[in-house]
């Protein structure tokens, strides 16, 4: 069964850009905090259960899965390498 992927879309205003070395630099960010959250002693199912728990319900939508958040865990895993080195 394939799962249904979602498409993000990220309004930036044209006369406001983003550096690149910005970015670079908050995706290491990320990155950094993520591999500490890991080196704690979670595993990543108890990772998925914590920010399950912790999300807010967004409207009528409600939270999302944990296959979603499941998801973004293993995305963040590869963040670095994909998009800065």
């Amino acid at each position: 069964m394939k799962r249904k992927t979602r498409e993000v879309v990220v309004v930036q205003e044209e006369d406001k850009p983003i550096a690149r070395n910005v970015l670079a630099q908050e995706i290491v960010n990320i990155s950094k905090a993520f591999t500490s959250l890991r080196r704690s002693g979670l595993t990543r199912r108890a990772i998925t259960v914590l920010v399950h728990d912790l999300v807010p319900a967004h409207g009528l939508k409600g939270k999302p899965s944990k296959t979603i958040i499941s998801d973004v865990l293993v995305a963040l895993d590869r963040l670095r390498r994909e998009f800065v080195e």
